[in-house]
C-alpha cells in the first residue's frame, strides 16, 4: 500500500480473514490506505516484521482503529516512544500477543500458507531480525522481505526453495538486500518497491534499480499508487491505483493534451538514472520525444506509439552490458532539467525500461 517512506501489506485471504504486515511511519496515512478499503473493514491480524518506525508508526492507530485479534511481532527490543506507543495498543485492546518463531505458518486460512522463513530476536541490527514471510495460493508465491539485508538472504538461501512470483524489495529498495544470487535464486517476474516519493535516503537506489531491470523484472513503485494482486491459485492479475482518477482512453484530437506535465521526476547522475514522469491526467504519446543532455552526439527518438501512461514514471539508465553507446566521455555531466519536442540530441541512454520492463533493441544503432 503507499504509506508513504515505509511498509505496509495486506493481505485478504479465501475465508474473509485479513492480515497487515506493517504499518508504515504514520497513524494518517495508514488510516487513509485501510479505510480505502470501505466502512466496516477489519484487519484481523498484523504482523511487525521488526520495530522500526517506517513499519510500526502507524501499527498503533491499526490495533485500535480495525479491530485487530492478533498481532505477531519479532520479539526484538526497542526503547522508542513508537515502539511503546505500539505495545499500549496490543495492551488497551487486549489482542493476542505472540512472537513469531522461524518455519511457523501464520495464515488463518487452511488453504494459504504463511510461512515464517526469517526471524530472529536476538540479531544485533534491527533490520536483520526482521520477520521474512513466504506467502503461497496454488501454485503463486509471494516473498515478503522487510528491511532484511544480504546475510539474511545467504541464510535463506541455503535452507529454502525461495522461488516467488512477486517479491517485496527489501528495505525500500536500499542497496542492503537484494543480491544477484538472491534474485537468481527466487526468479520473480515482479518487484514491489515500498517507499516515499523525494524521501532524504535515495531510495531507491540506482544499483538496485538496474538490478531489476537487467534481471527482466516488471517493477511497481508505491509512489505511484497502491499496488494490488490477486491470484486463485493459478496466475497472477495486478493493477494499479494513483493519487487522481486518470483518463484511461486514449484522447480524441477534441481533447487538449497538457504535455507540460511531462517532466524529469529524478536522477541520479552517479548512478546515471533518470525517472520520467506523466503527472498529468490523461496518457501522452511520447512519440517524436527526445531527452537531451548537456553533451550531445548520438541521438534518441521514442519509438512510435510509445505511451507515457497517466500518473506514471518511467526510468531511464545509462550502464549495462547491453550498452549500445560509448558514454565515457559524458559519465556523471549534468542533464538539462526538460524535455524537448521533436528530433535532438541525447547522450543518457542505453536501453529504455518501459514501466520498469526492460526492453532491449529499442534503439537503433
Amino acid at each position: 500500500m503507499n504509506v508513504g517512506q515505509g511498509d505496509a501489506t495486506l493481505l485478504g485471504f479465501p475465508n474473509s480473514q485479513t492480515m497487515l504486515v506493517d504499518a508504515g511511519r504514520s497513524d494518517v496515512a495508514i488510516n487513509e490506505a485501510v479505510n480505502g478499503f470501505g466502512p466496516g473493514f477489519t484487519v484481523d491480524t498484523f504482523v511487525a516484521t521488526h520495530p522500526d518506525a517506517d513499519h510500526i508508526g502507524g501499527a498503533d492507530a491499526v490495533i485500535t482503529e480495525f479491530g485487530v485479534k492478533t498481532v505477531i511481532d519479532p520479539g526484538q527490543d526497542h526503547t522508542t516512544q513508537t515502539h511503546l506507543n505500539y505495545l499500549t495498543a496490543v495492551q488497551s485492546e487486549g489482542a493476542a500477543f505472540k512472537i513469531a518463531q522461524e518455519g511457523q505458518d501464520l495464515s488463518p486460512d487452511p488453504s494459504v500458507s504463511v510461512k515464517v522463513l526469517h526471524v530472529d530476536s536476538e540479531a544485533a541490527d534491527l533490520n536483520e531480525g526482521s520477520i521474512v514471510l513466504k506467502v503461497t495460493y496454488g501454485e503463486i508465491d509471494f516473498l515478503l522481505t522487510g528491511d532484511a539485508g544480504i546475510e539474511v538472504e545467504k541464510e535463506l538461501l541455503a535452507k529454502y526453495d525461495l522461488s516467488a512470483e512477486v517479491v517485496k524489495v527489501s528495505h525500500h529498495g536500499s542497496s542492503t538486500g537484494i543480491s544477484d544470487a538472491f534474485l537468481a535464486e527466487v526468479q520473480p517476474r515482479h518487484a514491489v518497491l515500498s517507499y516515499g516519493g523525494n524521501n532524504p535516503y535515495g531510495h531507491p537506489h540506482s544499483d538496485i534499480l538496474k538490478r531489476l531491470f537487467l534481471s527482466n523484472i516488471l517493477v511497481w513503485s508505491t509512489p505511484e499508487g497502491d499496488v494490488e494482486m490477486w491470484t486463485q491459485g493459478n496466475d497472477l492479475h495486478i493493477d494499479q491505483g494513483i493519487d487522481e482518477e486518470p483518463t484511461k482512453e486514449d484522447p480524441d484530437e477534441s481533447t487538449p493534451i497538457d504535455d507540460s506535465q511531462i517532466e524529469i521526476a529524478s536522477k541520479d547522475l552517479d548512478g546515471e538514472t533518470v525517472g520520467i514522469k506523466n503527472s498529468s491526467t490523461q496518457n501522452i504519446d511520447l512519440c517524436g520525444w527526445t531527452l537531451e543532455s548537456v553533451q550531445g552526439s548520438p541521438f534518441y527518438n521514442f519509438p512510435d506509439g510509445y505511451i507515457l501512461e497517466a500518473g506514471k514514471t518511467n526510468y531511464i539508465t545509462s550502464e549495462s552490458e547491453f550498452c549500445f553507446y560509448t558514454l565515457g566521455s559524458i559519465r556523471g555531466q549534468m542533464l538539462q532539467e526538460k524535455i524537448i519536442y521533436q528530433n535532438g540530441p541525447v547522450t543518457f541512454l542505453c536501453f529504455w525500461c518501459s514501466r520498469s520492463i526492460f526492453v532491449p533493441g529499442l534503439i537503433d544503432v
